[in-house]
């Protein structure tokens, strides 16, 4: 049965390669009517708006005039000036992570969005990951949490060091969990390969005595997408890429002087498009008008303490001589790419 209500007439901004998806995602959506794109690679541009039959823009603030809300997919650097004006011209946005790259200019734009009654999401892609929204139920006392977002360099990361780049996405899961407040954080980061932090480690210690540690890298040769959660009662390990959740939980002795065992056990998951499902919270939230999951109040914690553990690191960096990264990576092959 097709929709009845009126559809979203939303933009693209930005048309490379996160943005492709995002029009793809939502010219499928029964409620939204992709009016066109802007992006300032006019021939990329063209090829998109030639694909799925949309309208091609020079300039964003012309595509501004003709839309309800636009999702914005271009460098991190431009998110706020494009964000604010979009805000300040009566729009709904949903914006890639991370939402800005500074904590100032993330509470300006919510508290602009909040004053023009306007929607703002972010794209903190992992919250609707399926493995994890499997898992969300079984994850009841955290007490050690341990993350590995690994991968290999591309351009696309410019210029963004990796704690805004990688890790923020596996802060803002660690803060959904509602651990408390961060009493304390150790941290270590590296730059490889640019200017910027390239390979990073935190520590967070929790009010709640929880520990998670944080492990983010582009200079590695494979890609990871892992979480663990370790409670009192067992383990969970979630693989982000794969969507796969296996559990091992302790089962009570069944006699005196017996001890536990372990049981095994992989999760049934019906495997989902993330970034379908994220779309979908953001156009729901646009007709209801109410935030919804990935919102904007909630990617400011994440910025928030992705600002403190960056800070925190710049205090403690450790420089490393360019010419050592083709080393660093001999080495980083010869180790499977877990560095």
């Amino acid at each position: 049965m097709e929709s009845t209500k009126i559809p979203i007439r939303v933009g693209v901004v930005g048309v490379g390669y996160l943005g492709a998806f995002h029009v793809q995602k939502f010219s499928n959506h029964e409620d939204v009517l992709v009016v066109g794109v802007a992006d300032t690679n006019s021939a990329k541009a063209a090829e998109i708006s030639n694909k799925y039959s949309v309208r091609h823009f020079s300039d964003y603030e012309e595509l501004l005039r003709e839309v309800d809300a636009i999702s914005i997919a271009t460098p991190s650097v431009t998110h706020f000036g494009i964000a604010k004006e979009a805000i300040m011209a009566g729009k709904d946005i949903l914006v890639e992570k991370p939402m800005t790259l500074n904590l100032a200019e993330a509470e300006e734009l919510v508290a602009l969005a909040e004053a023009k009654q306007k929607i703002i999401h972010v794209g903190h892609l992992e919250r609707f990951n399926a493995a994890l929204i499997a898992a969300r139920s079984r994850l009841t006392r955290p007490l050690f949490i341990e993350s590995h977002r690994l991968g290999p360099y591309t351009p696309r990361h410019a210029p963004t060091d990796v704690i805004f780049d990688l890790m923020i996405h596996d802060i803002d899961l660690i803060l959904s969990f509602k651990l408390g407040d961060v009493v304390s954080i150790d941290s270590v980061g590296v730059p490889v390969i640019t200017q910027e932090i390239d390979i990073a480690n935190a520590r967070l210690k929790f009010s709640s005595g929880c520990i998670a540690n944080l492990t983010a890298s582009r200079v590695s040769t494979t890609r990871t997408r892992k979480l663990r959660i370790f409670q009192p009662d067992g383990y969970a390990s979630i693989d982000f890429q794969s969507q796969e959740v296996n559990l091992l939980t302790r089962v009570p002795a069944k006699g005196p002087g017996l001890l536990p065992s372990i049981e095994a056990q992989s999760l049934e998951i019906v495997r989902s498009d993330s970034l379908e499902r994220e779309i979908g919270v953001f156009v729901e939230a646009v007709q209801s008008r109410i935030p919804g999951e990935g919102c904007g109040k909630e990617a400011i914690e994440a910025i928030r303490l992705s600002s403190r553990i960056r800070d925190q690191m710049n205090h403690s960096l450790i420089e490393v001589n360019p010419n050592l990264a083709k080393e660093f990576s001999r080495y980083n092959a010869e180790f499977g790419g877990l560095i």
